[in-house]
């Protein structure tokens, strides 16, 4: 198959005499013209340190400070609202460019969640007709969707962020930064950028990129690729229509509209009384779909995003597979020859940069993914807290107990999915000698600890022991390290072990804050309770009804009293 020169002047976006270039194209120019620029050409004169000063601006890297300052402008535009201009009054680039003063749609967009925001403040504190379950919904939702916009910030170079600070950007620069259209519809611009970064970050040079073919690709598949058509896409003026994920909208839609339309049908009968009261609630409720929608749209956009991944893993391992793909499989080229070394070069080449495509996207998704996880496991907490309001007291031990049992159940299907993938990876995997008794020994070791602690939280919980408890919080440290080590350190880790792992871990820190709460709670009634019972005999023993051995033996008596009590009920 022929050499693909990717210099050609149709393919390059470097700007020409006959093409005027649109402004938002100047980042992609400037980094096509530093790899089309001689590679290179002092090798000799720089150090290894210096070459990765150079690059660091295609790195894909985490910034924590950048997350944390827009952040905080984030969560500020949504409690002051158009008076965080008295806190950014020197900075009116960054409350233009941010989208808190313009007149843009995504302005327009966040005023319209702020006003929302306000209004169901009103309709809690003032007028008492929204439930705690649905302040608490809305708060997660402003949460949630400014870690959202914090984390497309994160990933972006010091260069960057000083534009956003100091400068007055052009409508098309921000969409491409923080709208993330371009990426959606996997716009030419985002293809050869993110390409072109990538191969960067691993030191390629594309200009000889070549395969060859044990057989000749359809001509199908050759016009495709060397096909330099721009898909011009027919989007509407409203509405969010991404090419083909026309139906995640519906869906997140769908999902945003079930999530928020669920606590009201719960608060009818005990908080709407009024045709007002219903119509400010309708308000709120269109309010909190439109937060809704953002999160949930975000989330499907990036389970695409890992089908994407997973798709072009597969057809790079397609290129140097000899088996029959199967029939509900689809494999796009033939399979190279793996006897030419230029040819493995450039399959090493490819695969490099498929797996690091798109890789800023892809730790924003890693951020938004995290912390939903965590974020969504404290909101079910809260709102089961919230619905046991709805019901009895009688009601409220059944369900005490039903979670006990389930958390119990849990942890035994745990254990025993541990124990057949330990027999998956024996048979399957080489193990180097004596370590997989080693892994199965902490295994148990987990399992040796996790079930006393259990029980002595049960046990603790029943009788308001703080001892109990104590010991209950003690045995949490051991099974946080080996959940640990069964996510990074031991020989064989699959993606069963991670998921249930990474859950467990989650359910364990929460129990650690939950009991050690607990504790202090338990430990501040028993003393005030000794306290009340010591004045009291002082004051019977200041009235002379008691001598001071009678004294001493109603106390032992009332200790042996106690004690058997605990025992009946832990028996």
């Amino acid at each position: 198959m022929e050499e693909i020169n990717t210099q050609k002047q149709e393919d390059s976006p470097a700007p020409s005499g006959k093409k005027i270039q649109p402004e938002e194209d100047f980042e992609l120019q400037a980094l096509f013209y530093k790899l089309n620029s001689t590679i290179d050409e002092t090798p000799f004169h720089e150090t290894k340190c210096q070459k990765q000063k150079q690059d660091l601006s295609y790195k894909a890297e985490f910034i924590m400070t950048h997350f944390i300052k827009f952040y905080i402008y984030q969560l500020m535009f949504y409690i002051f609202g158009p008076f965080v201009y008295l806190f950014l009054v020197n900075k009116p680039a960054l409350m233009f460019n941010l989208g808190f003063w313009s007149c843009r749609q995504d302005v327009v967009f966040q005023y319209i969640q702020w006003v929302g925001h306000i209004v169901c403040l009103l309709m809690y504190f003032y007028f008492k007709s929204l439930s705690s379950l649905e302040i608490g919904q809305l708060w997660f939702s402003l949460l949630t969707r400014s870690i959202i916009v914090a984390a497309k910030f994160s990933t972006l170079n010091e260069e960057r962020v000083a534009l956003y600070e100091n400068t007055l950007l052009s409508k098309n620069i921000i969409y491409f930064d923080v709208v993330l259209f371009d990426w959606a519809i996997q716009s030419k611009k985002i293809k050869n950028l993110e390409i072109a970064k990538a191969a960067k970050r691993h030191g390629f040079d594309t200009q000889f990129f070549y395969f060859d073919f044990l057989v000749e690709p359809l001509k199908e598949t050759q016009n495709a690729l060397f096909d330099d058509k721009e898909t011009q896409l027919n989007l509407p003026l409203r509405g969010l229509i991404l090419n083909t994920r026309k139906n995640q909208v519906s869906v997140a839609l769908l999902i945003s509209f079930i999530v928020v339309i669920t606590p009201k049908v719960l608060a009818y009968e005990r908080y709407l009384q009024n045709p007002a009261e219903i119509f400010l609630n309708i308000i709120c409720g269109v309010f909190q779909i439109l937060q809704f929608n953002c999160i949930f749209l975000y989330l499907l956009i990036s389970l695409e995003d890992m089908k994407r991944k997973i798709f072009l893993l597969d057809q790079v391992y397609y290129l140097i597979s000899t088996k029959r793909v199967r029939c509900n499989e689809f494999k796009l080229t033939p399979t190279i020859d793996i006897n030419c070394p230029r040819t493995i070069e450039a399959w090493s080449m490819l695969r490099s940069i498929a797996f690091d495509y798109g890789a800023s996207y892809h730790i924003r998704n890693q951020i938004y993914h995290t912390i939903l996880i965590l974020c969504s496991v404290a909101s079910i907490i809260f709102a089961f807290q919230i619905i046991l309001d709805y019901f009895q007291l009688d009601y409220y031990y059944l369900i005490t107990l039903g979670i006990l049992k389930l958390i119990n159940f849990l942890k035994i299907l745990y254990f025993i999915i541990e124990i057949i993938v330990f027999i998956y990876k024996g048979y399957g995997l080489f193990y180097p000698p004596n370590k997989i008794g080693i892994e199965i020994f902490l295994q148990f070791l987990l399992a040796f600890c996790q079930f006393p602690r259990l029980i002595l939280g049960s046990i603790g919980n029943k009788t308001e022991s703080p001892s109990q408890i104590l010991w209950f919080v003690l045995l949490i440290f051991p099974c946080i390290f080996l959940y640990i080590f069964f996510i990074v350190l031991q020989t064989y880790v699959v993606i069963l072990e991670i998921i249930i792992n990474v859950i467990a871990l989650i359910f364990i820190v929460f129990e650690f804050v939950f009991s050690l709460s607990a504790f202090l709670t338990l430990k501040t009634m028993r003393s005030n309770n000794e306290l009340k019972i010591i004045n009291i005999y002082i004051q019977l023993v200041s009235n002379k009804k008691f001598t001071l051995q009678n004294l001493i033996l109603q106390m032992e008596d009332n200790r042996r009293i106690i004690h058997d009590k605990e025992s009946l009920i832990s028996n």
